[in-house]
């Protein structure tokens, strides 16, 4: 599970790599909450909980 702080939220906007539950997810991240990762993919949205990601890191 990844902490979601200050040094994520600077990801925002940007298009980055989420790394959840084996899978890997690329687009563009909207929004971070206490619960959810919200991306703009190629393929439309994406939700994630919070507890799922393994790692969000700049594509």
């Amino acid at each position: 599970m990844i902490k979601i702080s200050m040094d994520v939220l600077y990801l925002i906007g940007k298009e980055v790599v989420v790394l959840a539950n084996g899978i890997e997810y690329r687009g563009q991240l909207v929004e971070i909450n206490n619960e959810e990762v919200y991306l703009k993919t190629e393929m439309g949205w994406v939700t994630i909980p919070v507890n799922a990601i393994n790692d969000i890191r700049p594509a």
